[in-house]
């Protein structure tokens, strides 16, 4: 009995050995990316409890599904994404290589779960400027925002300020195809070539003199532009336009706030597996001082909403518009085998009130929304009450406009 058992334990070893050898080419590959992607996440994902999902028991389920996909947007689409999606996190998003999404007719898979502010996971800025519309999900539906006349969304019927559902995305041949449908049961389709992005800052003057700056991205140069903008401001009251900030690098949101804040002011808490890191505003040779205004909307995200939550704390300025999209964890971007990319959540946030913002975000302390009506007139609720409020502000006595320029 022992030595057949001893033979039937050495073939049952020897067939899992042959199986494994088995594998393809192509099934060794699809196991390369999704073993890179599960190792990244068991390492690096900010939460050791997962968010509670069984980590392990998620490869078992899925690695067969992996070595099974017949093609790289199977196995992108149909199992990487939906095995992060699990996490239910925010700054959880893969970027497959080259034309891995060039669907075939009628090819479907799940959705991934969409947040509050955010456009659908596979339009760019590109592709938003190349429909001419900007297309965000406020927890059940998508807006339509700023339709441009003339443009492919123009074209297919969609209006400013419209709640529609997706109904199907292809890419044929090098286009985009994007299908909707309203509430009403109204059908829109949506084909496009992905054009170029409008520029990430712009300044507007407005009406009475006021300044508003617009930047979309925390990166060096955006910031490097911001700072000088304000200090070419003089005496203008200022509006700082975060509406379509989706964030950026931690360093550059800390220089804009070492402009707007004493040095020394606490900018909160980072915390990841390894260490905590409480960051601060270093000196700055001079300050802008002036009363300030900030725009937020679901679409401010991550260092965005860090820097509107730390400039209300501290009661350095007045939040106008609508909440945060309430996604402020800090990420890094993982190469995989395949040439793909997966950004991955690596620290937790706290502001310096040791409140955690992710999944509730920041609120304004006025609330101005842009309604259908106001998107369609092309009126600016928030922009209008945040200038209201400077203005006041401006007459108070002892209360200088713009404070000293900032001079590099």
């Amino acid at each position: 009995m022992i030595c057949a058992t001893r033979r039937l334990f050495l073939a049952q070893a020897a067939l899992g050995l042959t199986l494994t050898g088995c594998h393809s080419a192509i099934q060794r590959s699809r196991l390369a990316v999704f073993d890179a992607m599960w190792k990244t996440v068991d390492e690096w994902y900010f939460d050791p409890a997962m968010n509670g999902v069984d980590w392990r028991a998620v490869r078992r389920e899925w690695r067969p599904r992996a070595a099974g996909a017949e093609t790289p947007a199977a196995l992108y689409l149909d199992v990487l994404t939906p095995v992060l999606d699990q996490l239910r996190s925010s700054h959880v998003d893969l970027r497959p290589p080259g034309d891995v999404l060039e669907l075939p007719s009628g090819r479907g898979f799940t959705f991934p779960r969409q947040k509050r502010g955010l456009p659908f996971f596979m339009i760019s800025p590109e592709d938003e400027a190349g429909m001419g519309a900007v297309l965000t999900w406020n927890g059940s539906a998508y807006v339509v925002e700023d339709v441009v006349v003339d443009s492919p969304a123009h074209a297919a019927g969609l209006q400013p300020g419209q709640l529609v559902r997706m109904t199907g995305f292809r890419y044929p041949k090098g286009k985009r195809q994007l299908n909707l449908a309203d509430r009403q049961g109204r059908r829109f389709t949506v084909v496009w070539t992905p054009g170029t992005a409008p520029p990430s800052t712009e300044l507007s003057v407005l009406e009475g003199g006021a300044a508003c700056l617009r930047f979309n991205l925390f990166d060096q140069q955006s910031i490097d532009w911001t700072i000088d903008a304000l200090g070419a401001a003089g005496g203008r009251l200022i509006v700082l336009d975060l509406r379509q900030n989706s964030g950026g690098r931690i360093v550059d949101m800390a220089r804009l706030l070492s402009v707007l804040l004493p040095a020394g002011s606490d900018l909160g808490l980072f915390r990841n597996r390894k260490r905590d890191y409480h960051p601060v505003t270093r000196p700055m040779p001079t300050r802008f001082n002036g009363p300030l205004a900030v725009l937020t909307g679901p679409r401010t995200a991550s260092a965005g909403e860090i820097t509107a939550s730390v400039l209300q704390h501290h009661g350095r300025a007045r939040l106008f518009g609508t909440p945060t999209s309430a996604s402020v964890l800090e990420s890094q971007t993982f190469d995989l085998p395949d040439g793909g990319k997966l950004n991955l959540p690596v620290s937790d946030y706290f502001t310096p009130s040791g409140t955690r913002i992710e999944d509730l975000g920041v609120k304004p302390d006025v609330a101005a929304s842009r309604t259908p009506d106001s998107l369609r007139d092309g009126s600016d609720p928030a922009l209008d009450a945040a200038l209201t409020w400077l203005r006041a502000q401006q007459k108070a006595p002892g209360v200088s406009a713009g404070g000293p320029s900032i001079r590099y």
